[in-house]
């Protein structure tokens, strides 16, 4: 199975971008009868360029069916201070909102990926952007060791639907899924080409 990178397709995207900046105003040049021939072959080249930069990126994205979501200790540990904020608020209610859990997230990559938690298992779910609610018994089996959770699910990038979680895991058997940090500790997304 192909796998595309994240940053892979940034740089298609960045590279599309910088061709279709550079081109902003190359239609109105080619239309113009009296501009001379280099100025208007640089027109055409650039034209060119921005065409394939803008098929290079299409056929990237065109090509991507699922895109791969693990999960690693770091968000298992912010999930157990949003669970033990949950309990000692002492209120029946178990939804909150990320602006009240940002402080007991320990960073930005944290803070990014804590809503991917509603792909496992059903701990945490997502009433409206950026705000939550917790499955308590859910939650509390899970880090007791009794739930399993899938350690990676593949979704629709384009529909948003989960189309297949596996590894299945109890919660001590997650310390080795953190091959899926990059040499910075940040998550790195996966992307399967079309087969």
């Amino acid at each position: 199975m192909d796998k595309i990178g994240a940053k892979e397709i940034a740089k298609l995207a960045v590279a599309y971008q910088q061709a279709h900046k550079a081109n902003e105003n190359n239609p109105a040049m080619l239309l113009s009868s009296h501009h001379s021939k280099e100025v208007t072959d640089g027109c055409v080249a650039r034209m060119d360029t921005y065409f394939a930069a803008e098929k290079a990126l299409f056929n990237a994205i065109d090509n991507i069916t699922l895109r791969e979501i693990a999960l690693y200790r770091g968000l298992i540990s912010a999930l157990a201070r949003v669970y033990r904020y949950v309990i000692n608020r002492g209120l029946d209610s178990y939804y909150f909102t990320r602006k009240e859990i940002k402080e007991l997230l320990k960073n930005e990559n944290d803070t990014a990926r804590f809503g991917d938690l509603v792909w496992f298992g059903g701990l945490v779910f997502k009433t409206k952007k950026a705000h939550y609610g917790m499955n308590m018994e859910r939650c509390r089996d899970f880090f007791r060791g009794e739930h399993e959770i899938p350690t990676r699910v593949w979704k629709n990038p384009v529909t948003d639907e989960l189309v297949k979680a596996e590894d299945y895991r109890l919660i001590g058997q997650i310390p080795g899924i953190l091959e899926k940090l990059d040499e910075e500790g940040f998550y790195v997304s996966n992307y399967k080409r079309k087969e």
